[in-house]
């Protein structure tokens, strides 16, 4: 794992430990959220947040991490475990909070710029994968917005109306998530298989 980040006259080393994988970057350029899941932590992942300001490196917890949310105070990661289960961790200190429990079973998971919802890669039991906008928080239900589709990577604009993704192809897609505009736009990339992590 390396960054340029705010700060930063060159770009540099920031890996932590032996599989160290980058999930987002804060707004102002200063913070790095990411997960190990190489053999230094065991069996289970563990989410870290690096911060360059103070060029130190914080333990979250167990899971994957999924990404900030939208006022950076508090993180989303999911149970590697049981892939349905997602909690909220506050970089404050404080009781992690769980979020609703549905029947969907999760790749990842990208909270949305509202806080309430995420865009999610995911699948009821004994179906394909698909993209969904799923709760947050409780009372919403999760939407499907495209049946057997597999995308490795994404990153949601500021409006919350379309996400960018990387398809298995090496294609940089935007695909809309308002309900509004169908279908999806590839991006040229000279050949390079470029990841988007943030908008």
């Amino acid at each position: 794992m390396a960054g340029l980040l705010r700060g930063d006259s060159a770009e540099r080393s920031l890996t932590w430990l032996d599989w160290s994988r980058v999930v987002a970057v804060s707004t102002d350029g200063g913070r790095v959220l990411f997960d190990e899941s190489g053999e230094a932590v065991g069996t289970r992942p563990v989410s870290y947040l690096y911060t360059r300001e103070k060029d130190s490196t914080v333990r979250l917890g167990e899971g994957l991490a999924q990404g900030l949310m939208p006022d950076e105070q508090s993180v989303l990661l999911l149970d590697s475990t049981d892939r349905r289960n997602l909690r909220l961790v506050s970089l404050a200190g404080g009781p992690d909070r769980s979020v609703p429990v549905g029947n969907l079973h999760y790749q990842w998971v990208r909270p949305m710029p509202d806080g309430k919802r995420g865009v999610a890669l995911a699948a009821r039991t004994g179906e394909s994968l698909g993209l969904w906008i799923v709760p947050l928080e409780p009372g919403i239900e999760p939407v499907q917005l495209a049946a057997a589709v597999m995308i490795r990577n994404s990153a949601i604009s500021d409006d919350g109306k379309k996400v960018a993704v990387l398809t298995p192809a090496g294609h940089l897609s935007i695909l809309a998530l308002d309900g509004g505009q169908s279908g999806k736009v590839d991006i040229k990339t000279a050949g390079k298989r470029l990841a988007p992590l943030r908008w």
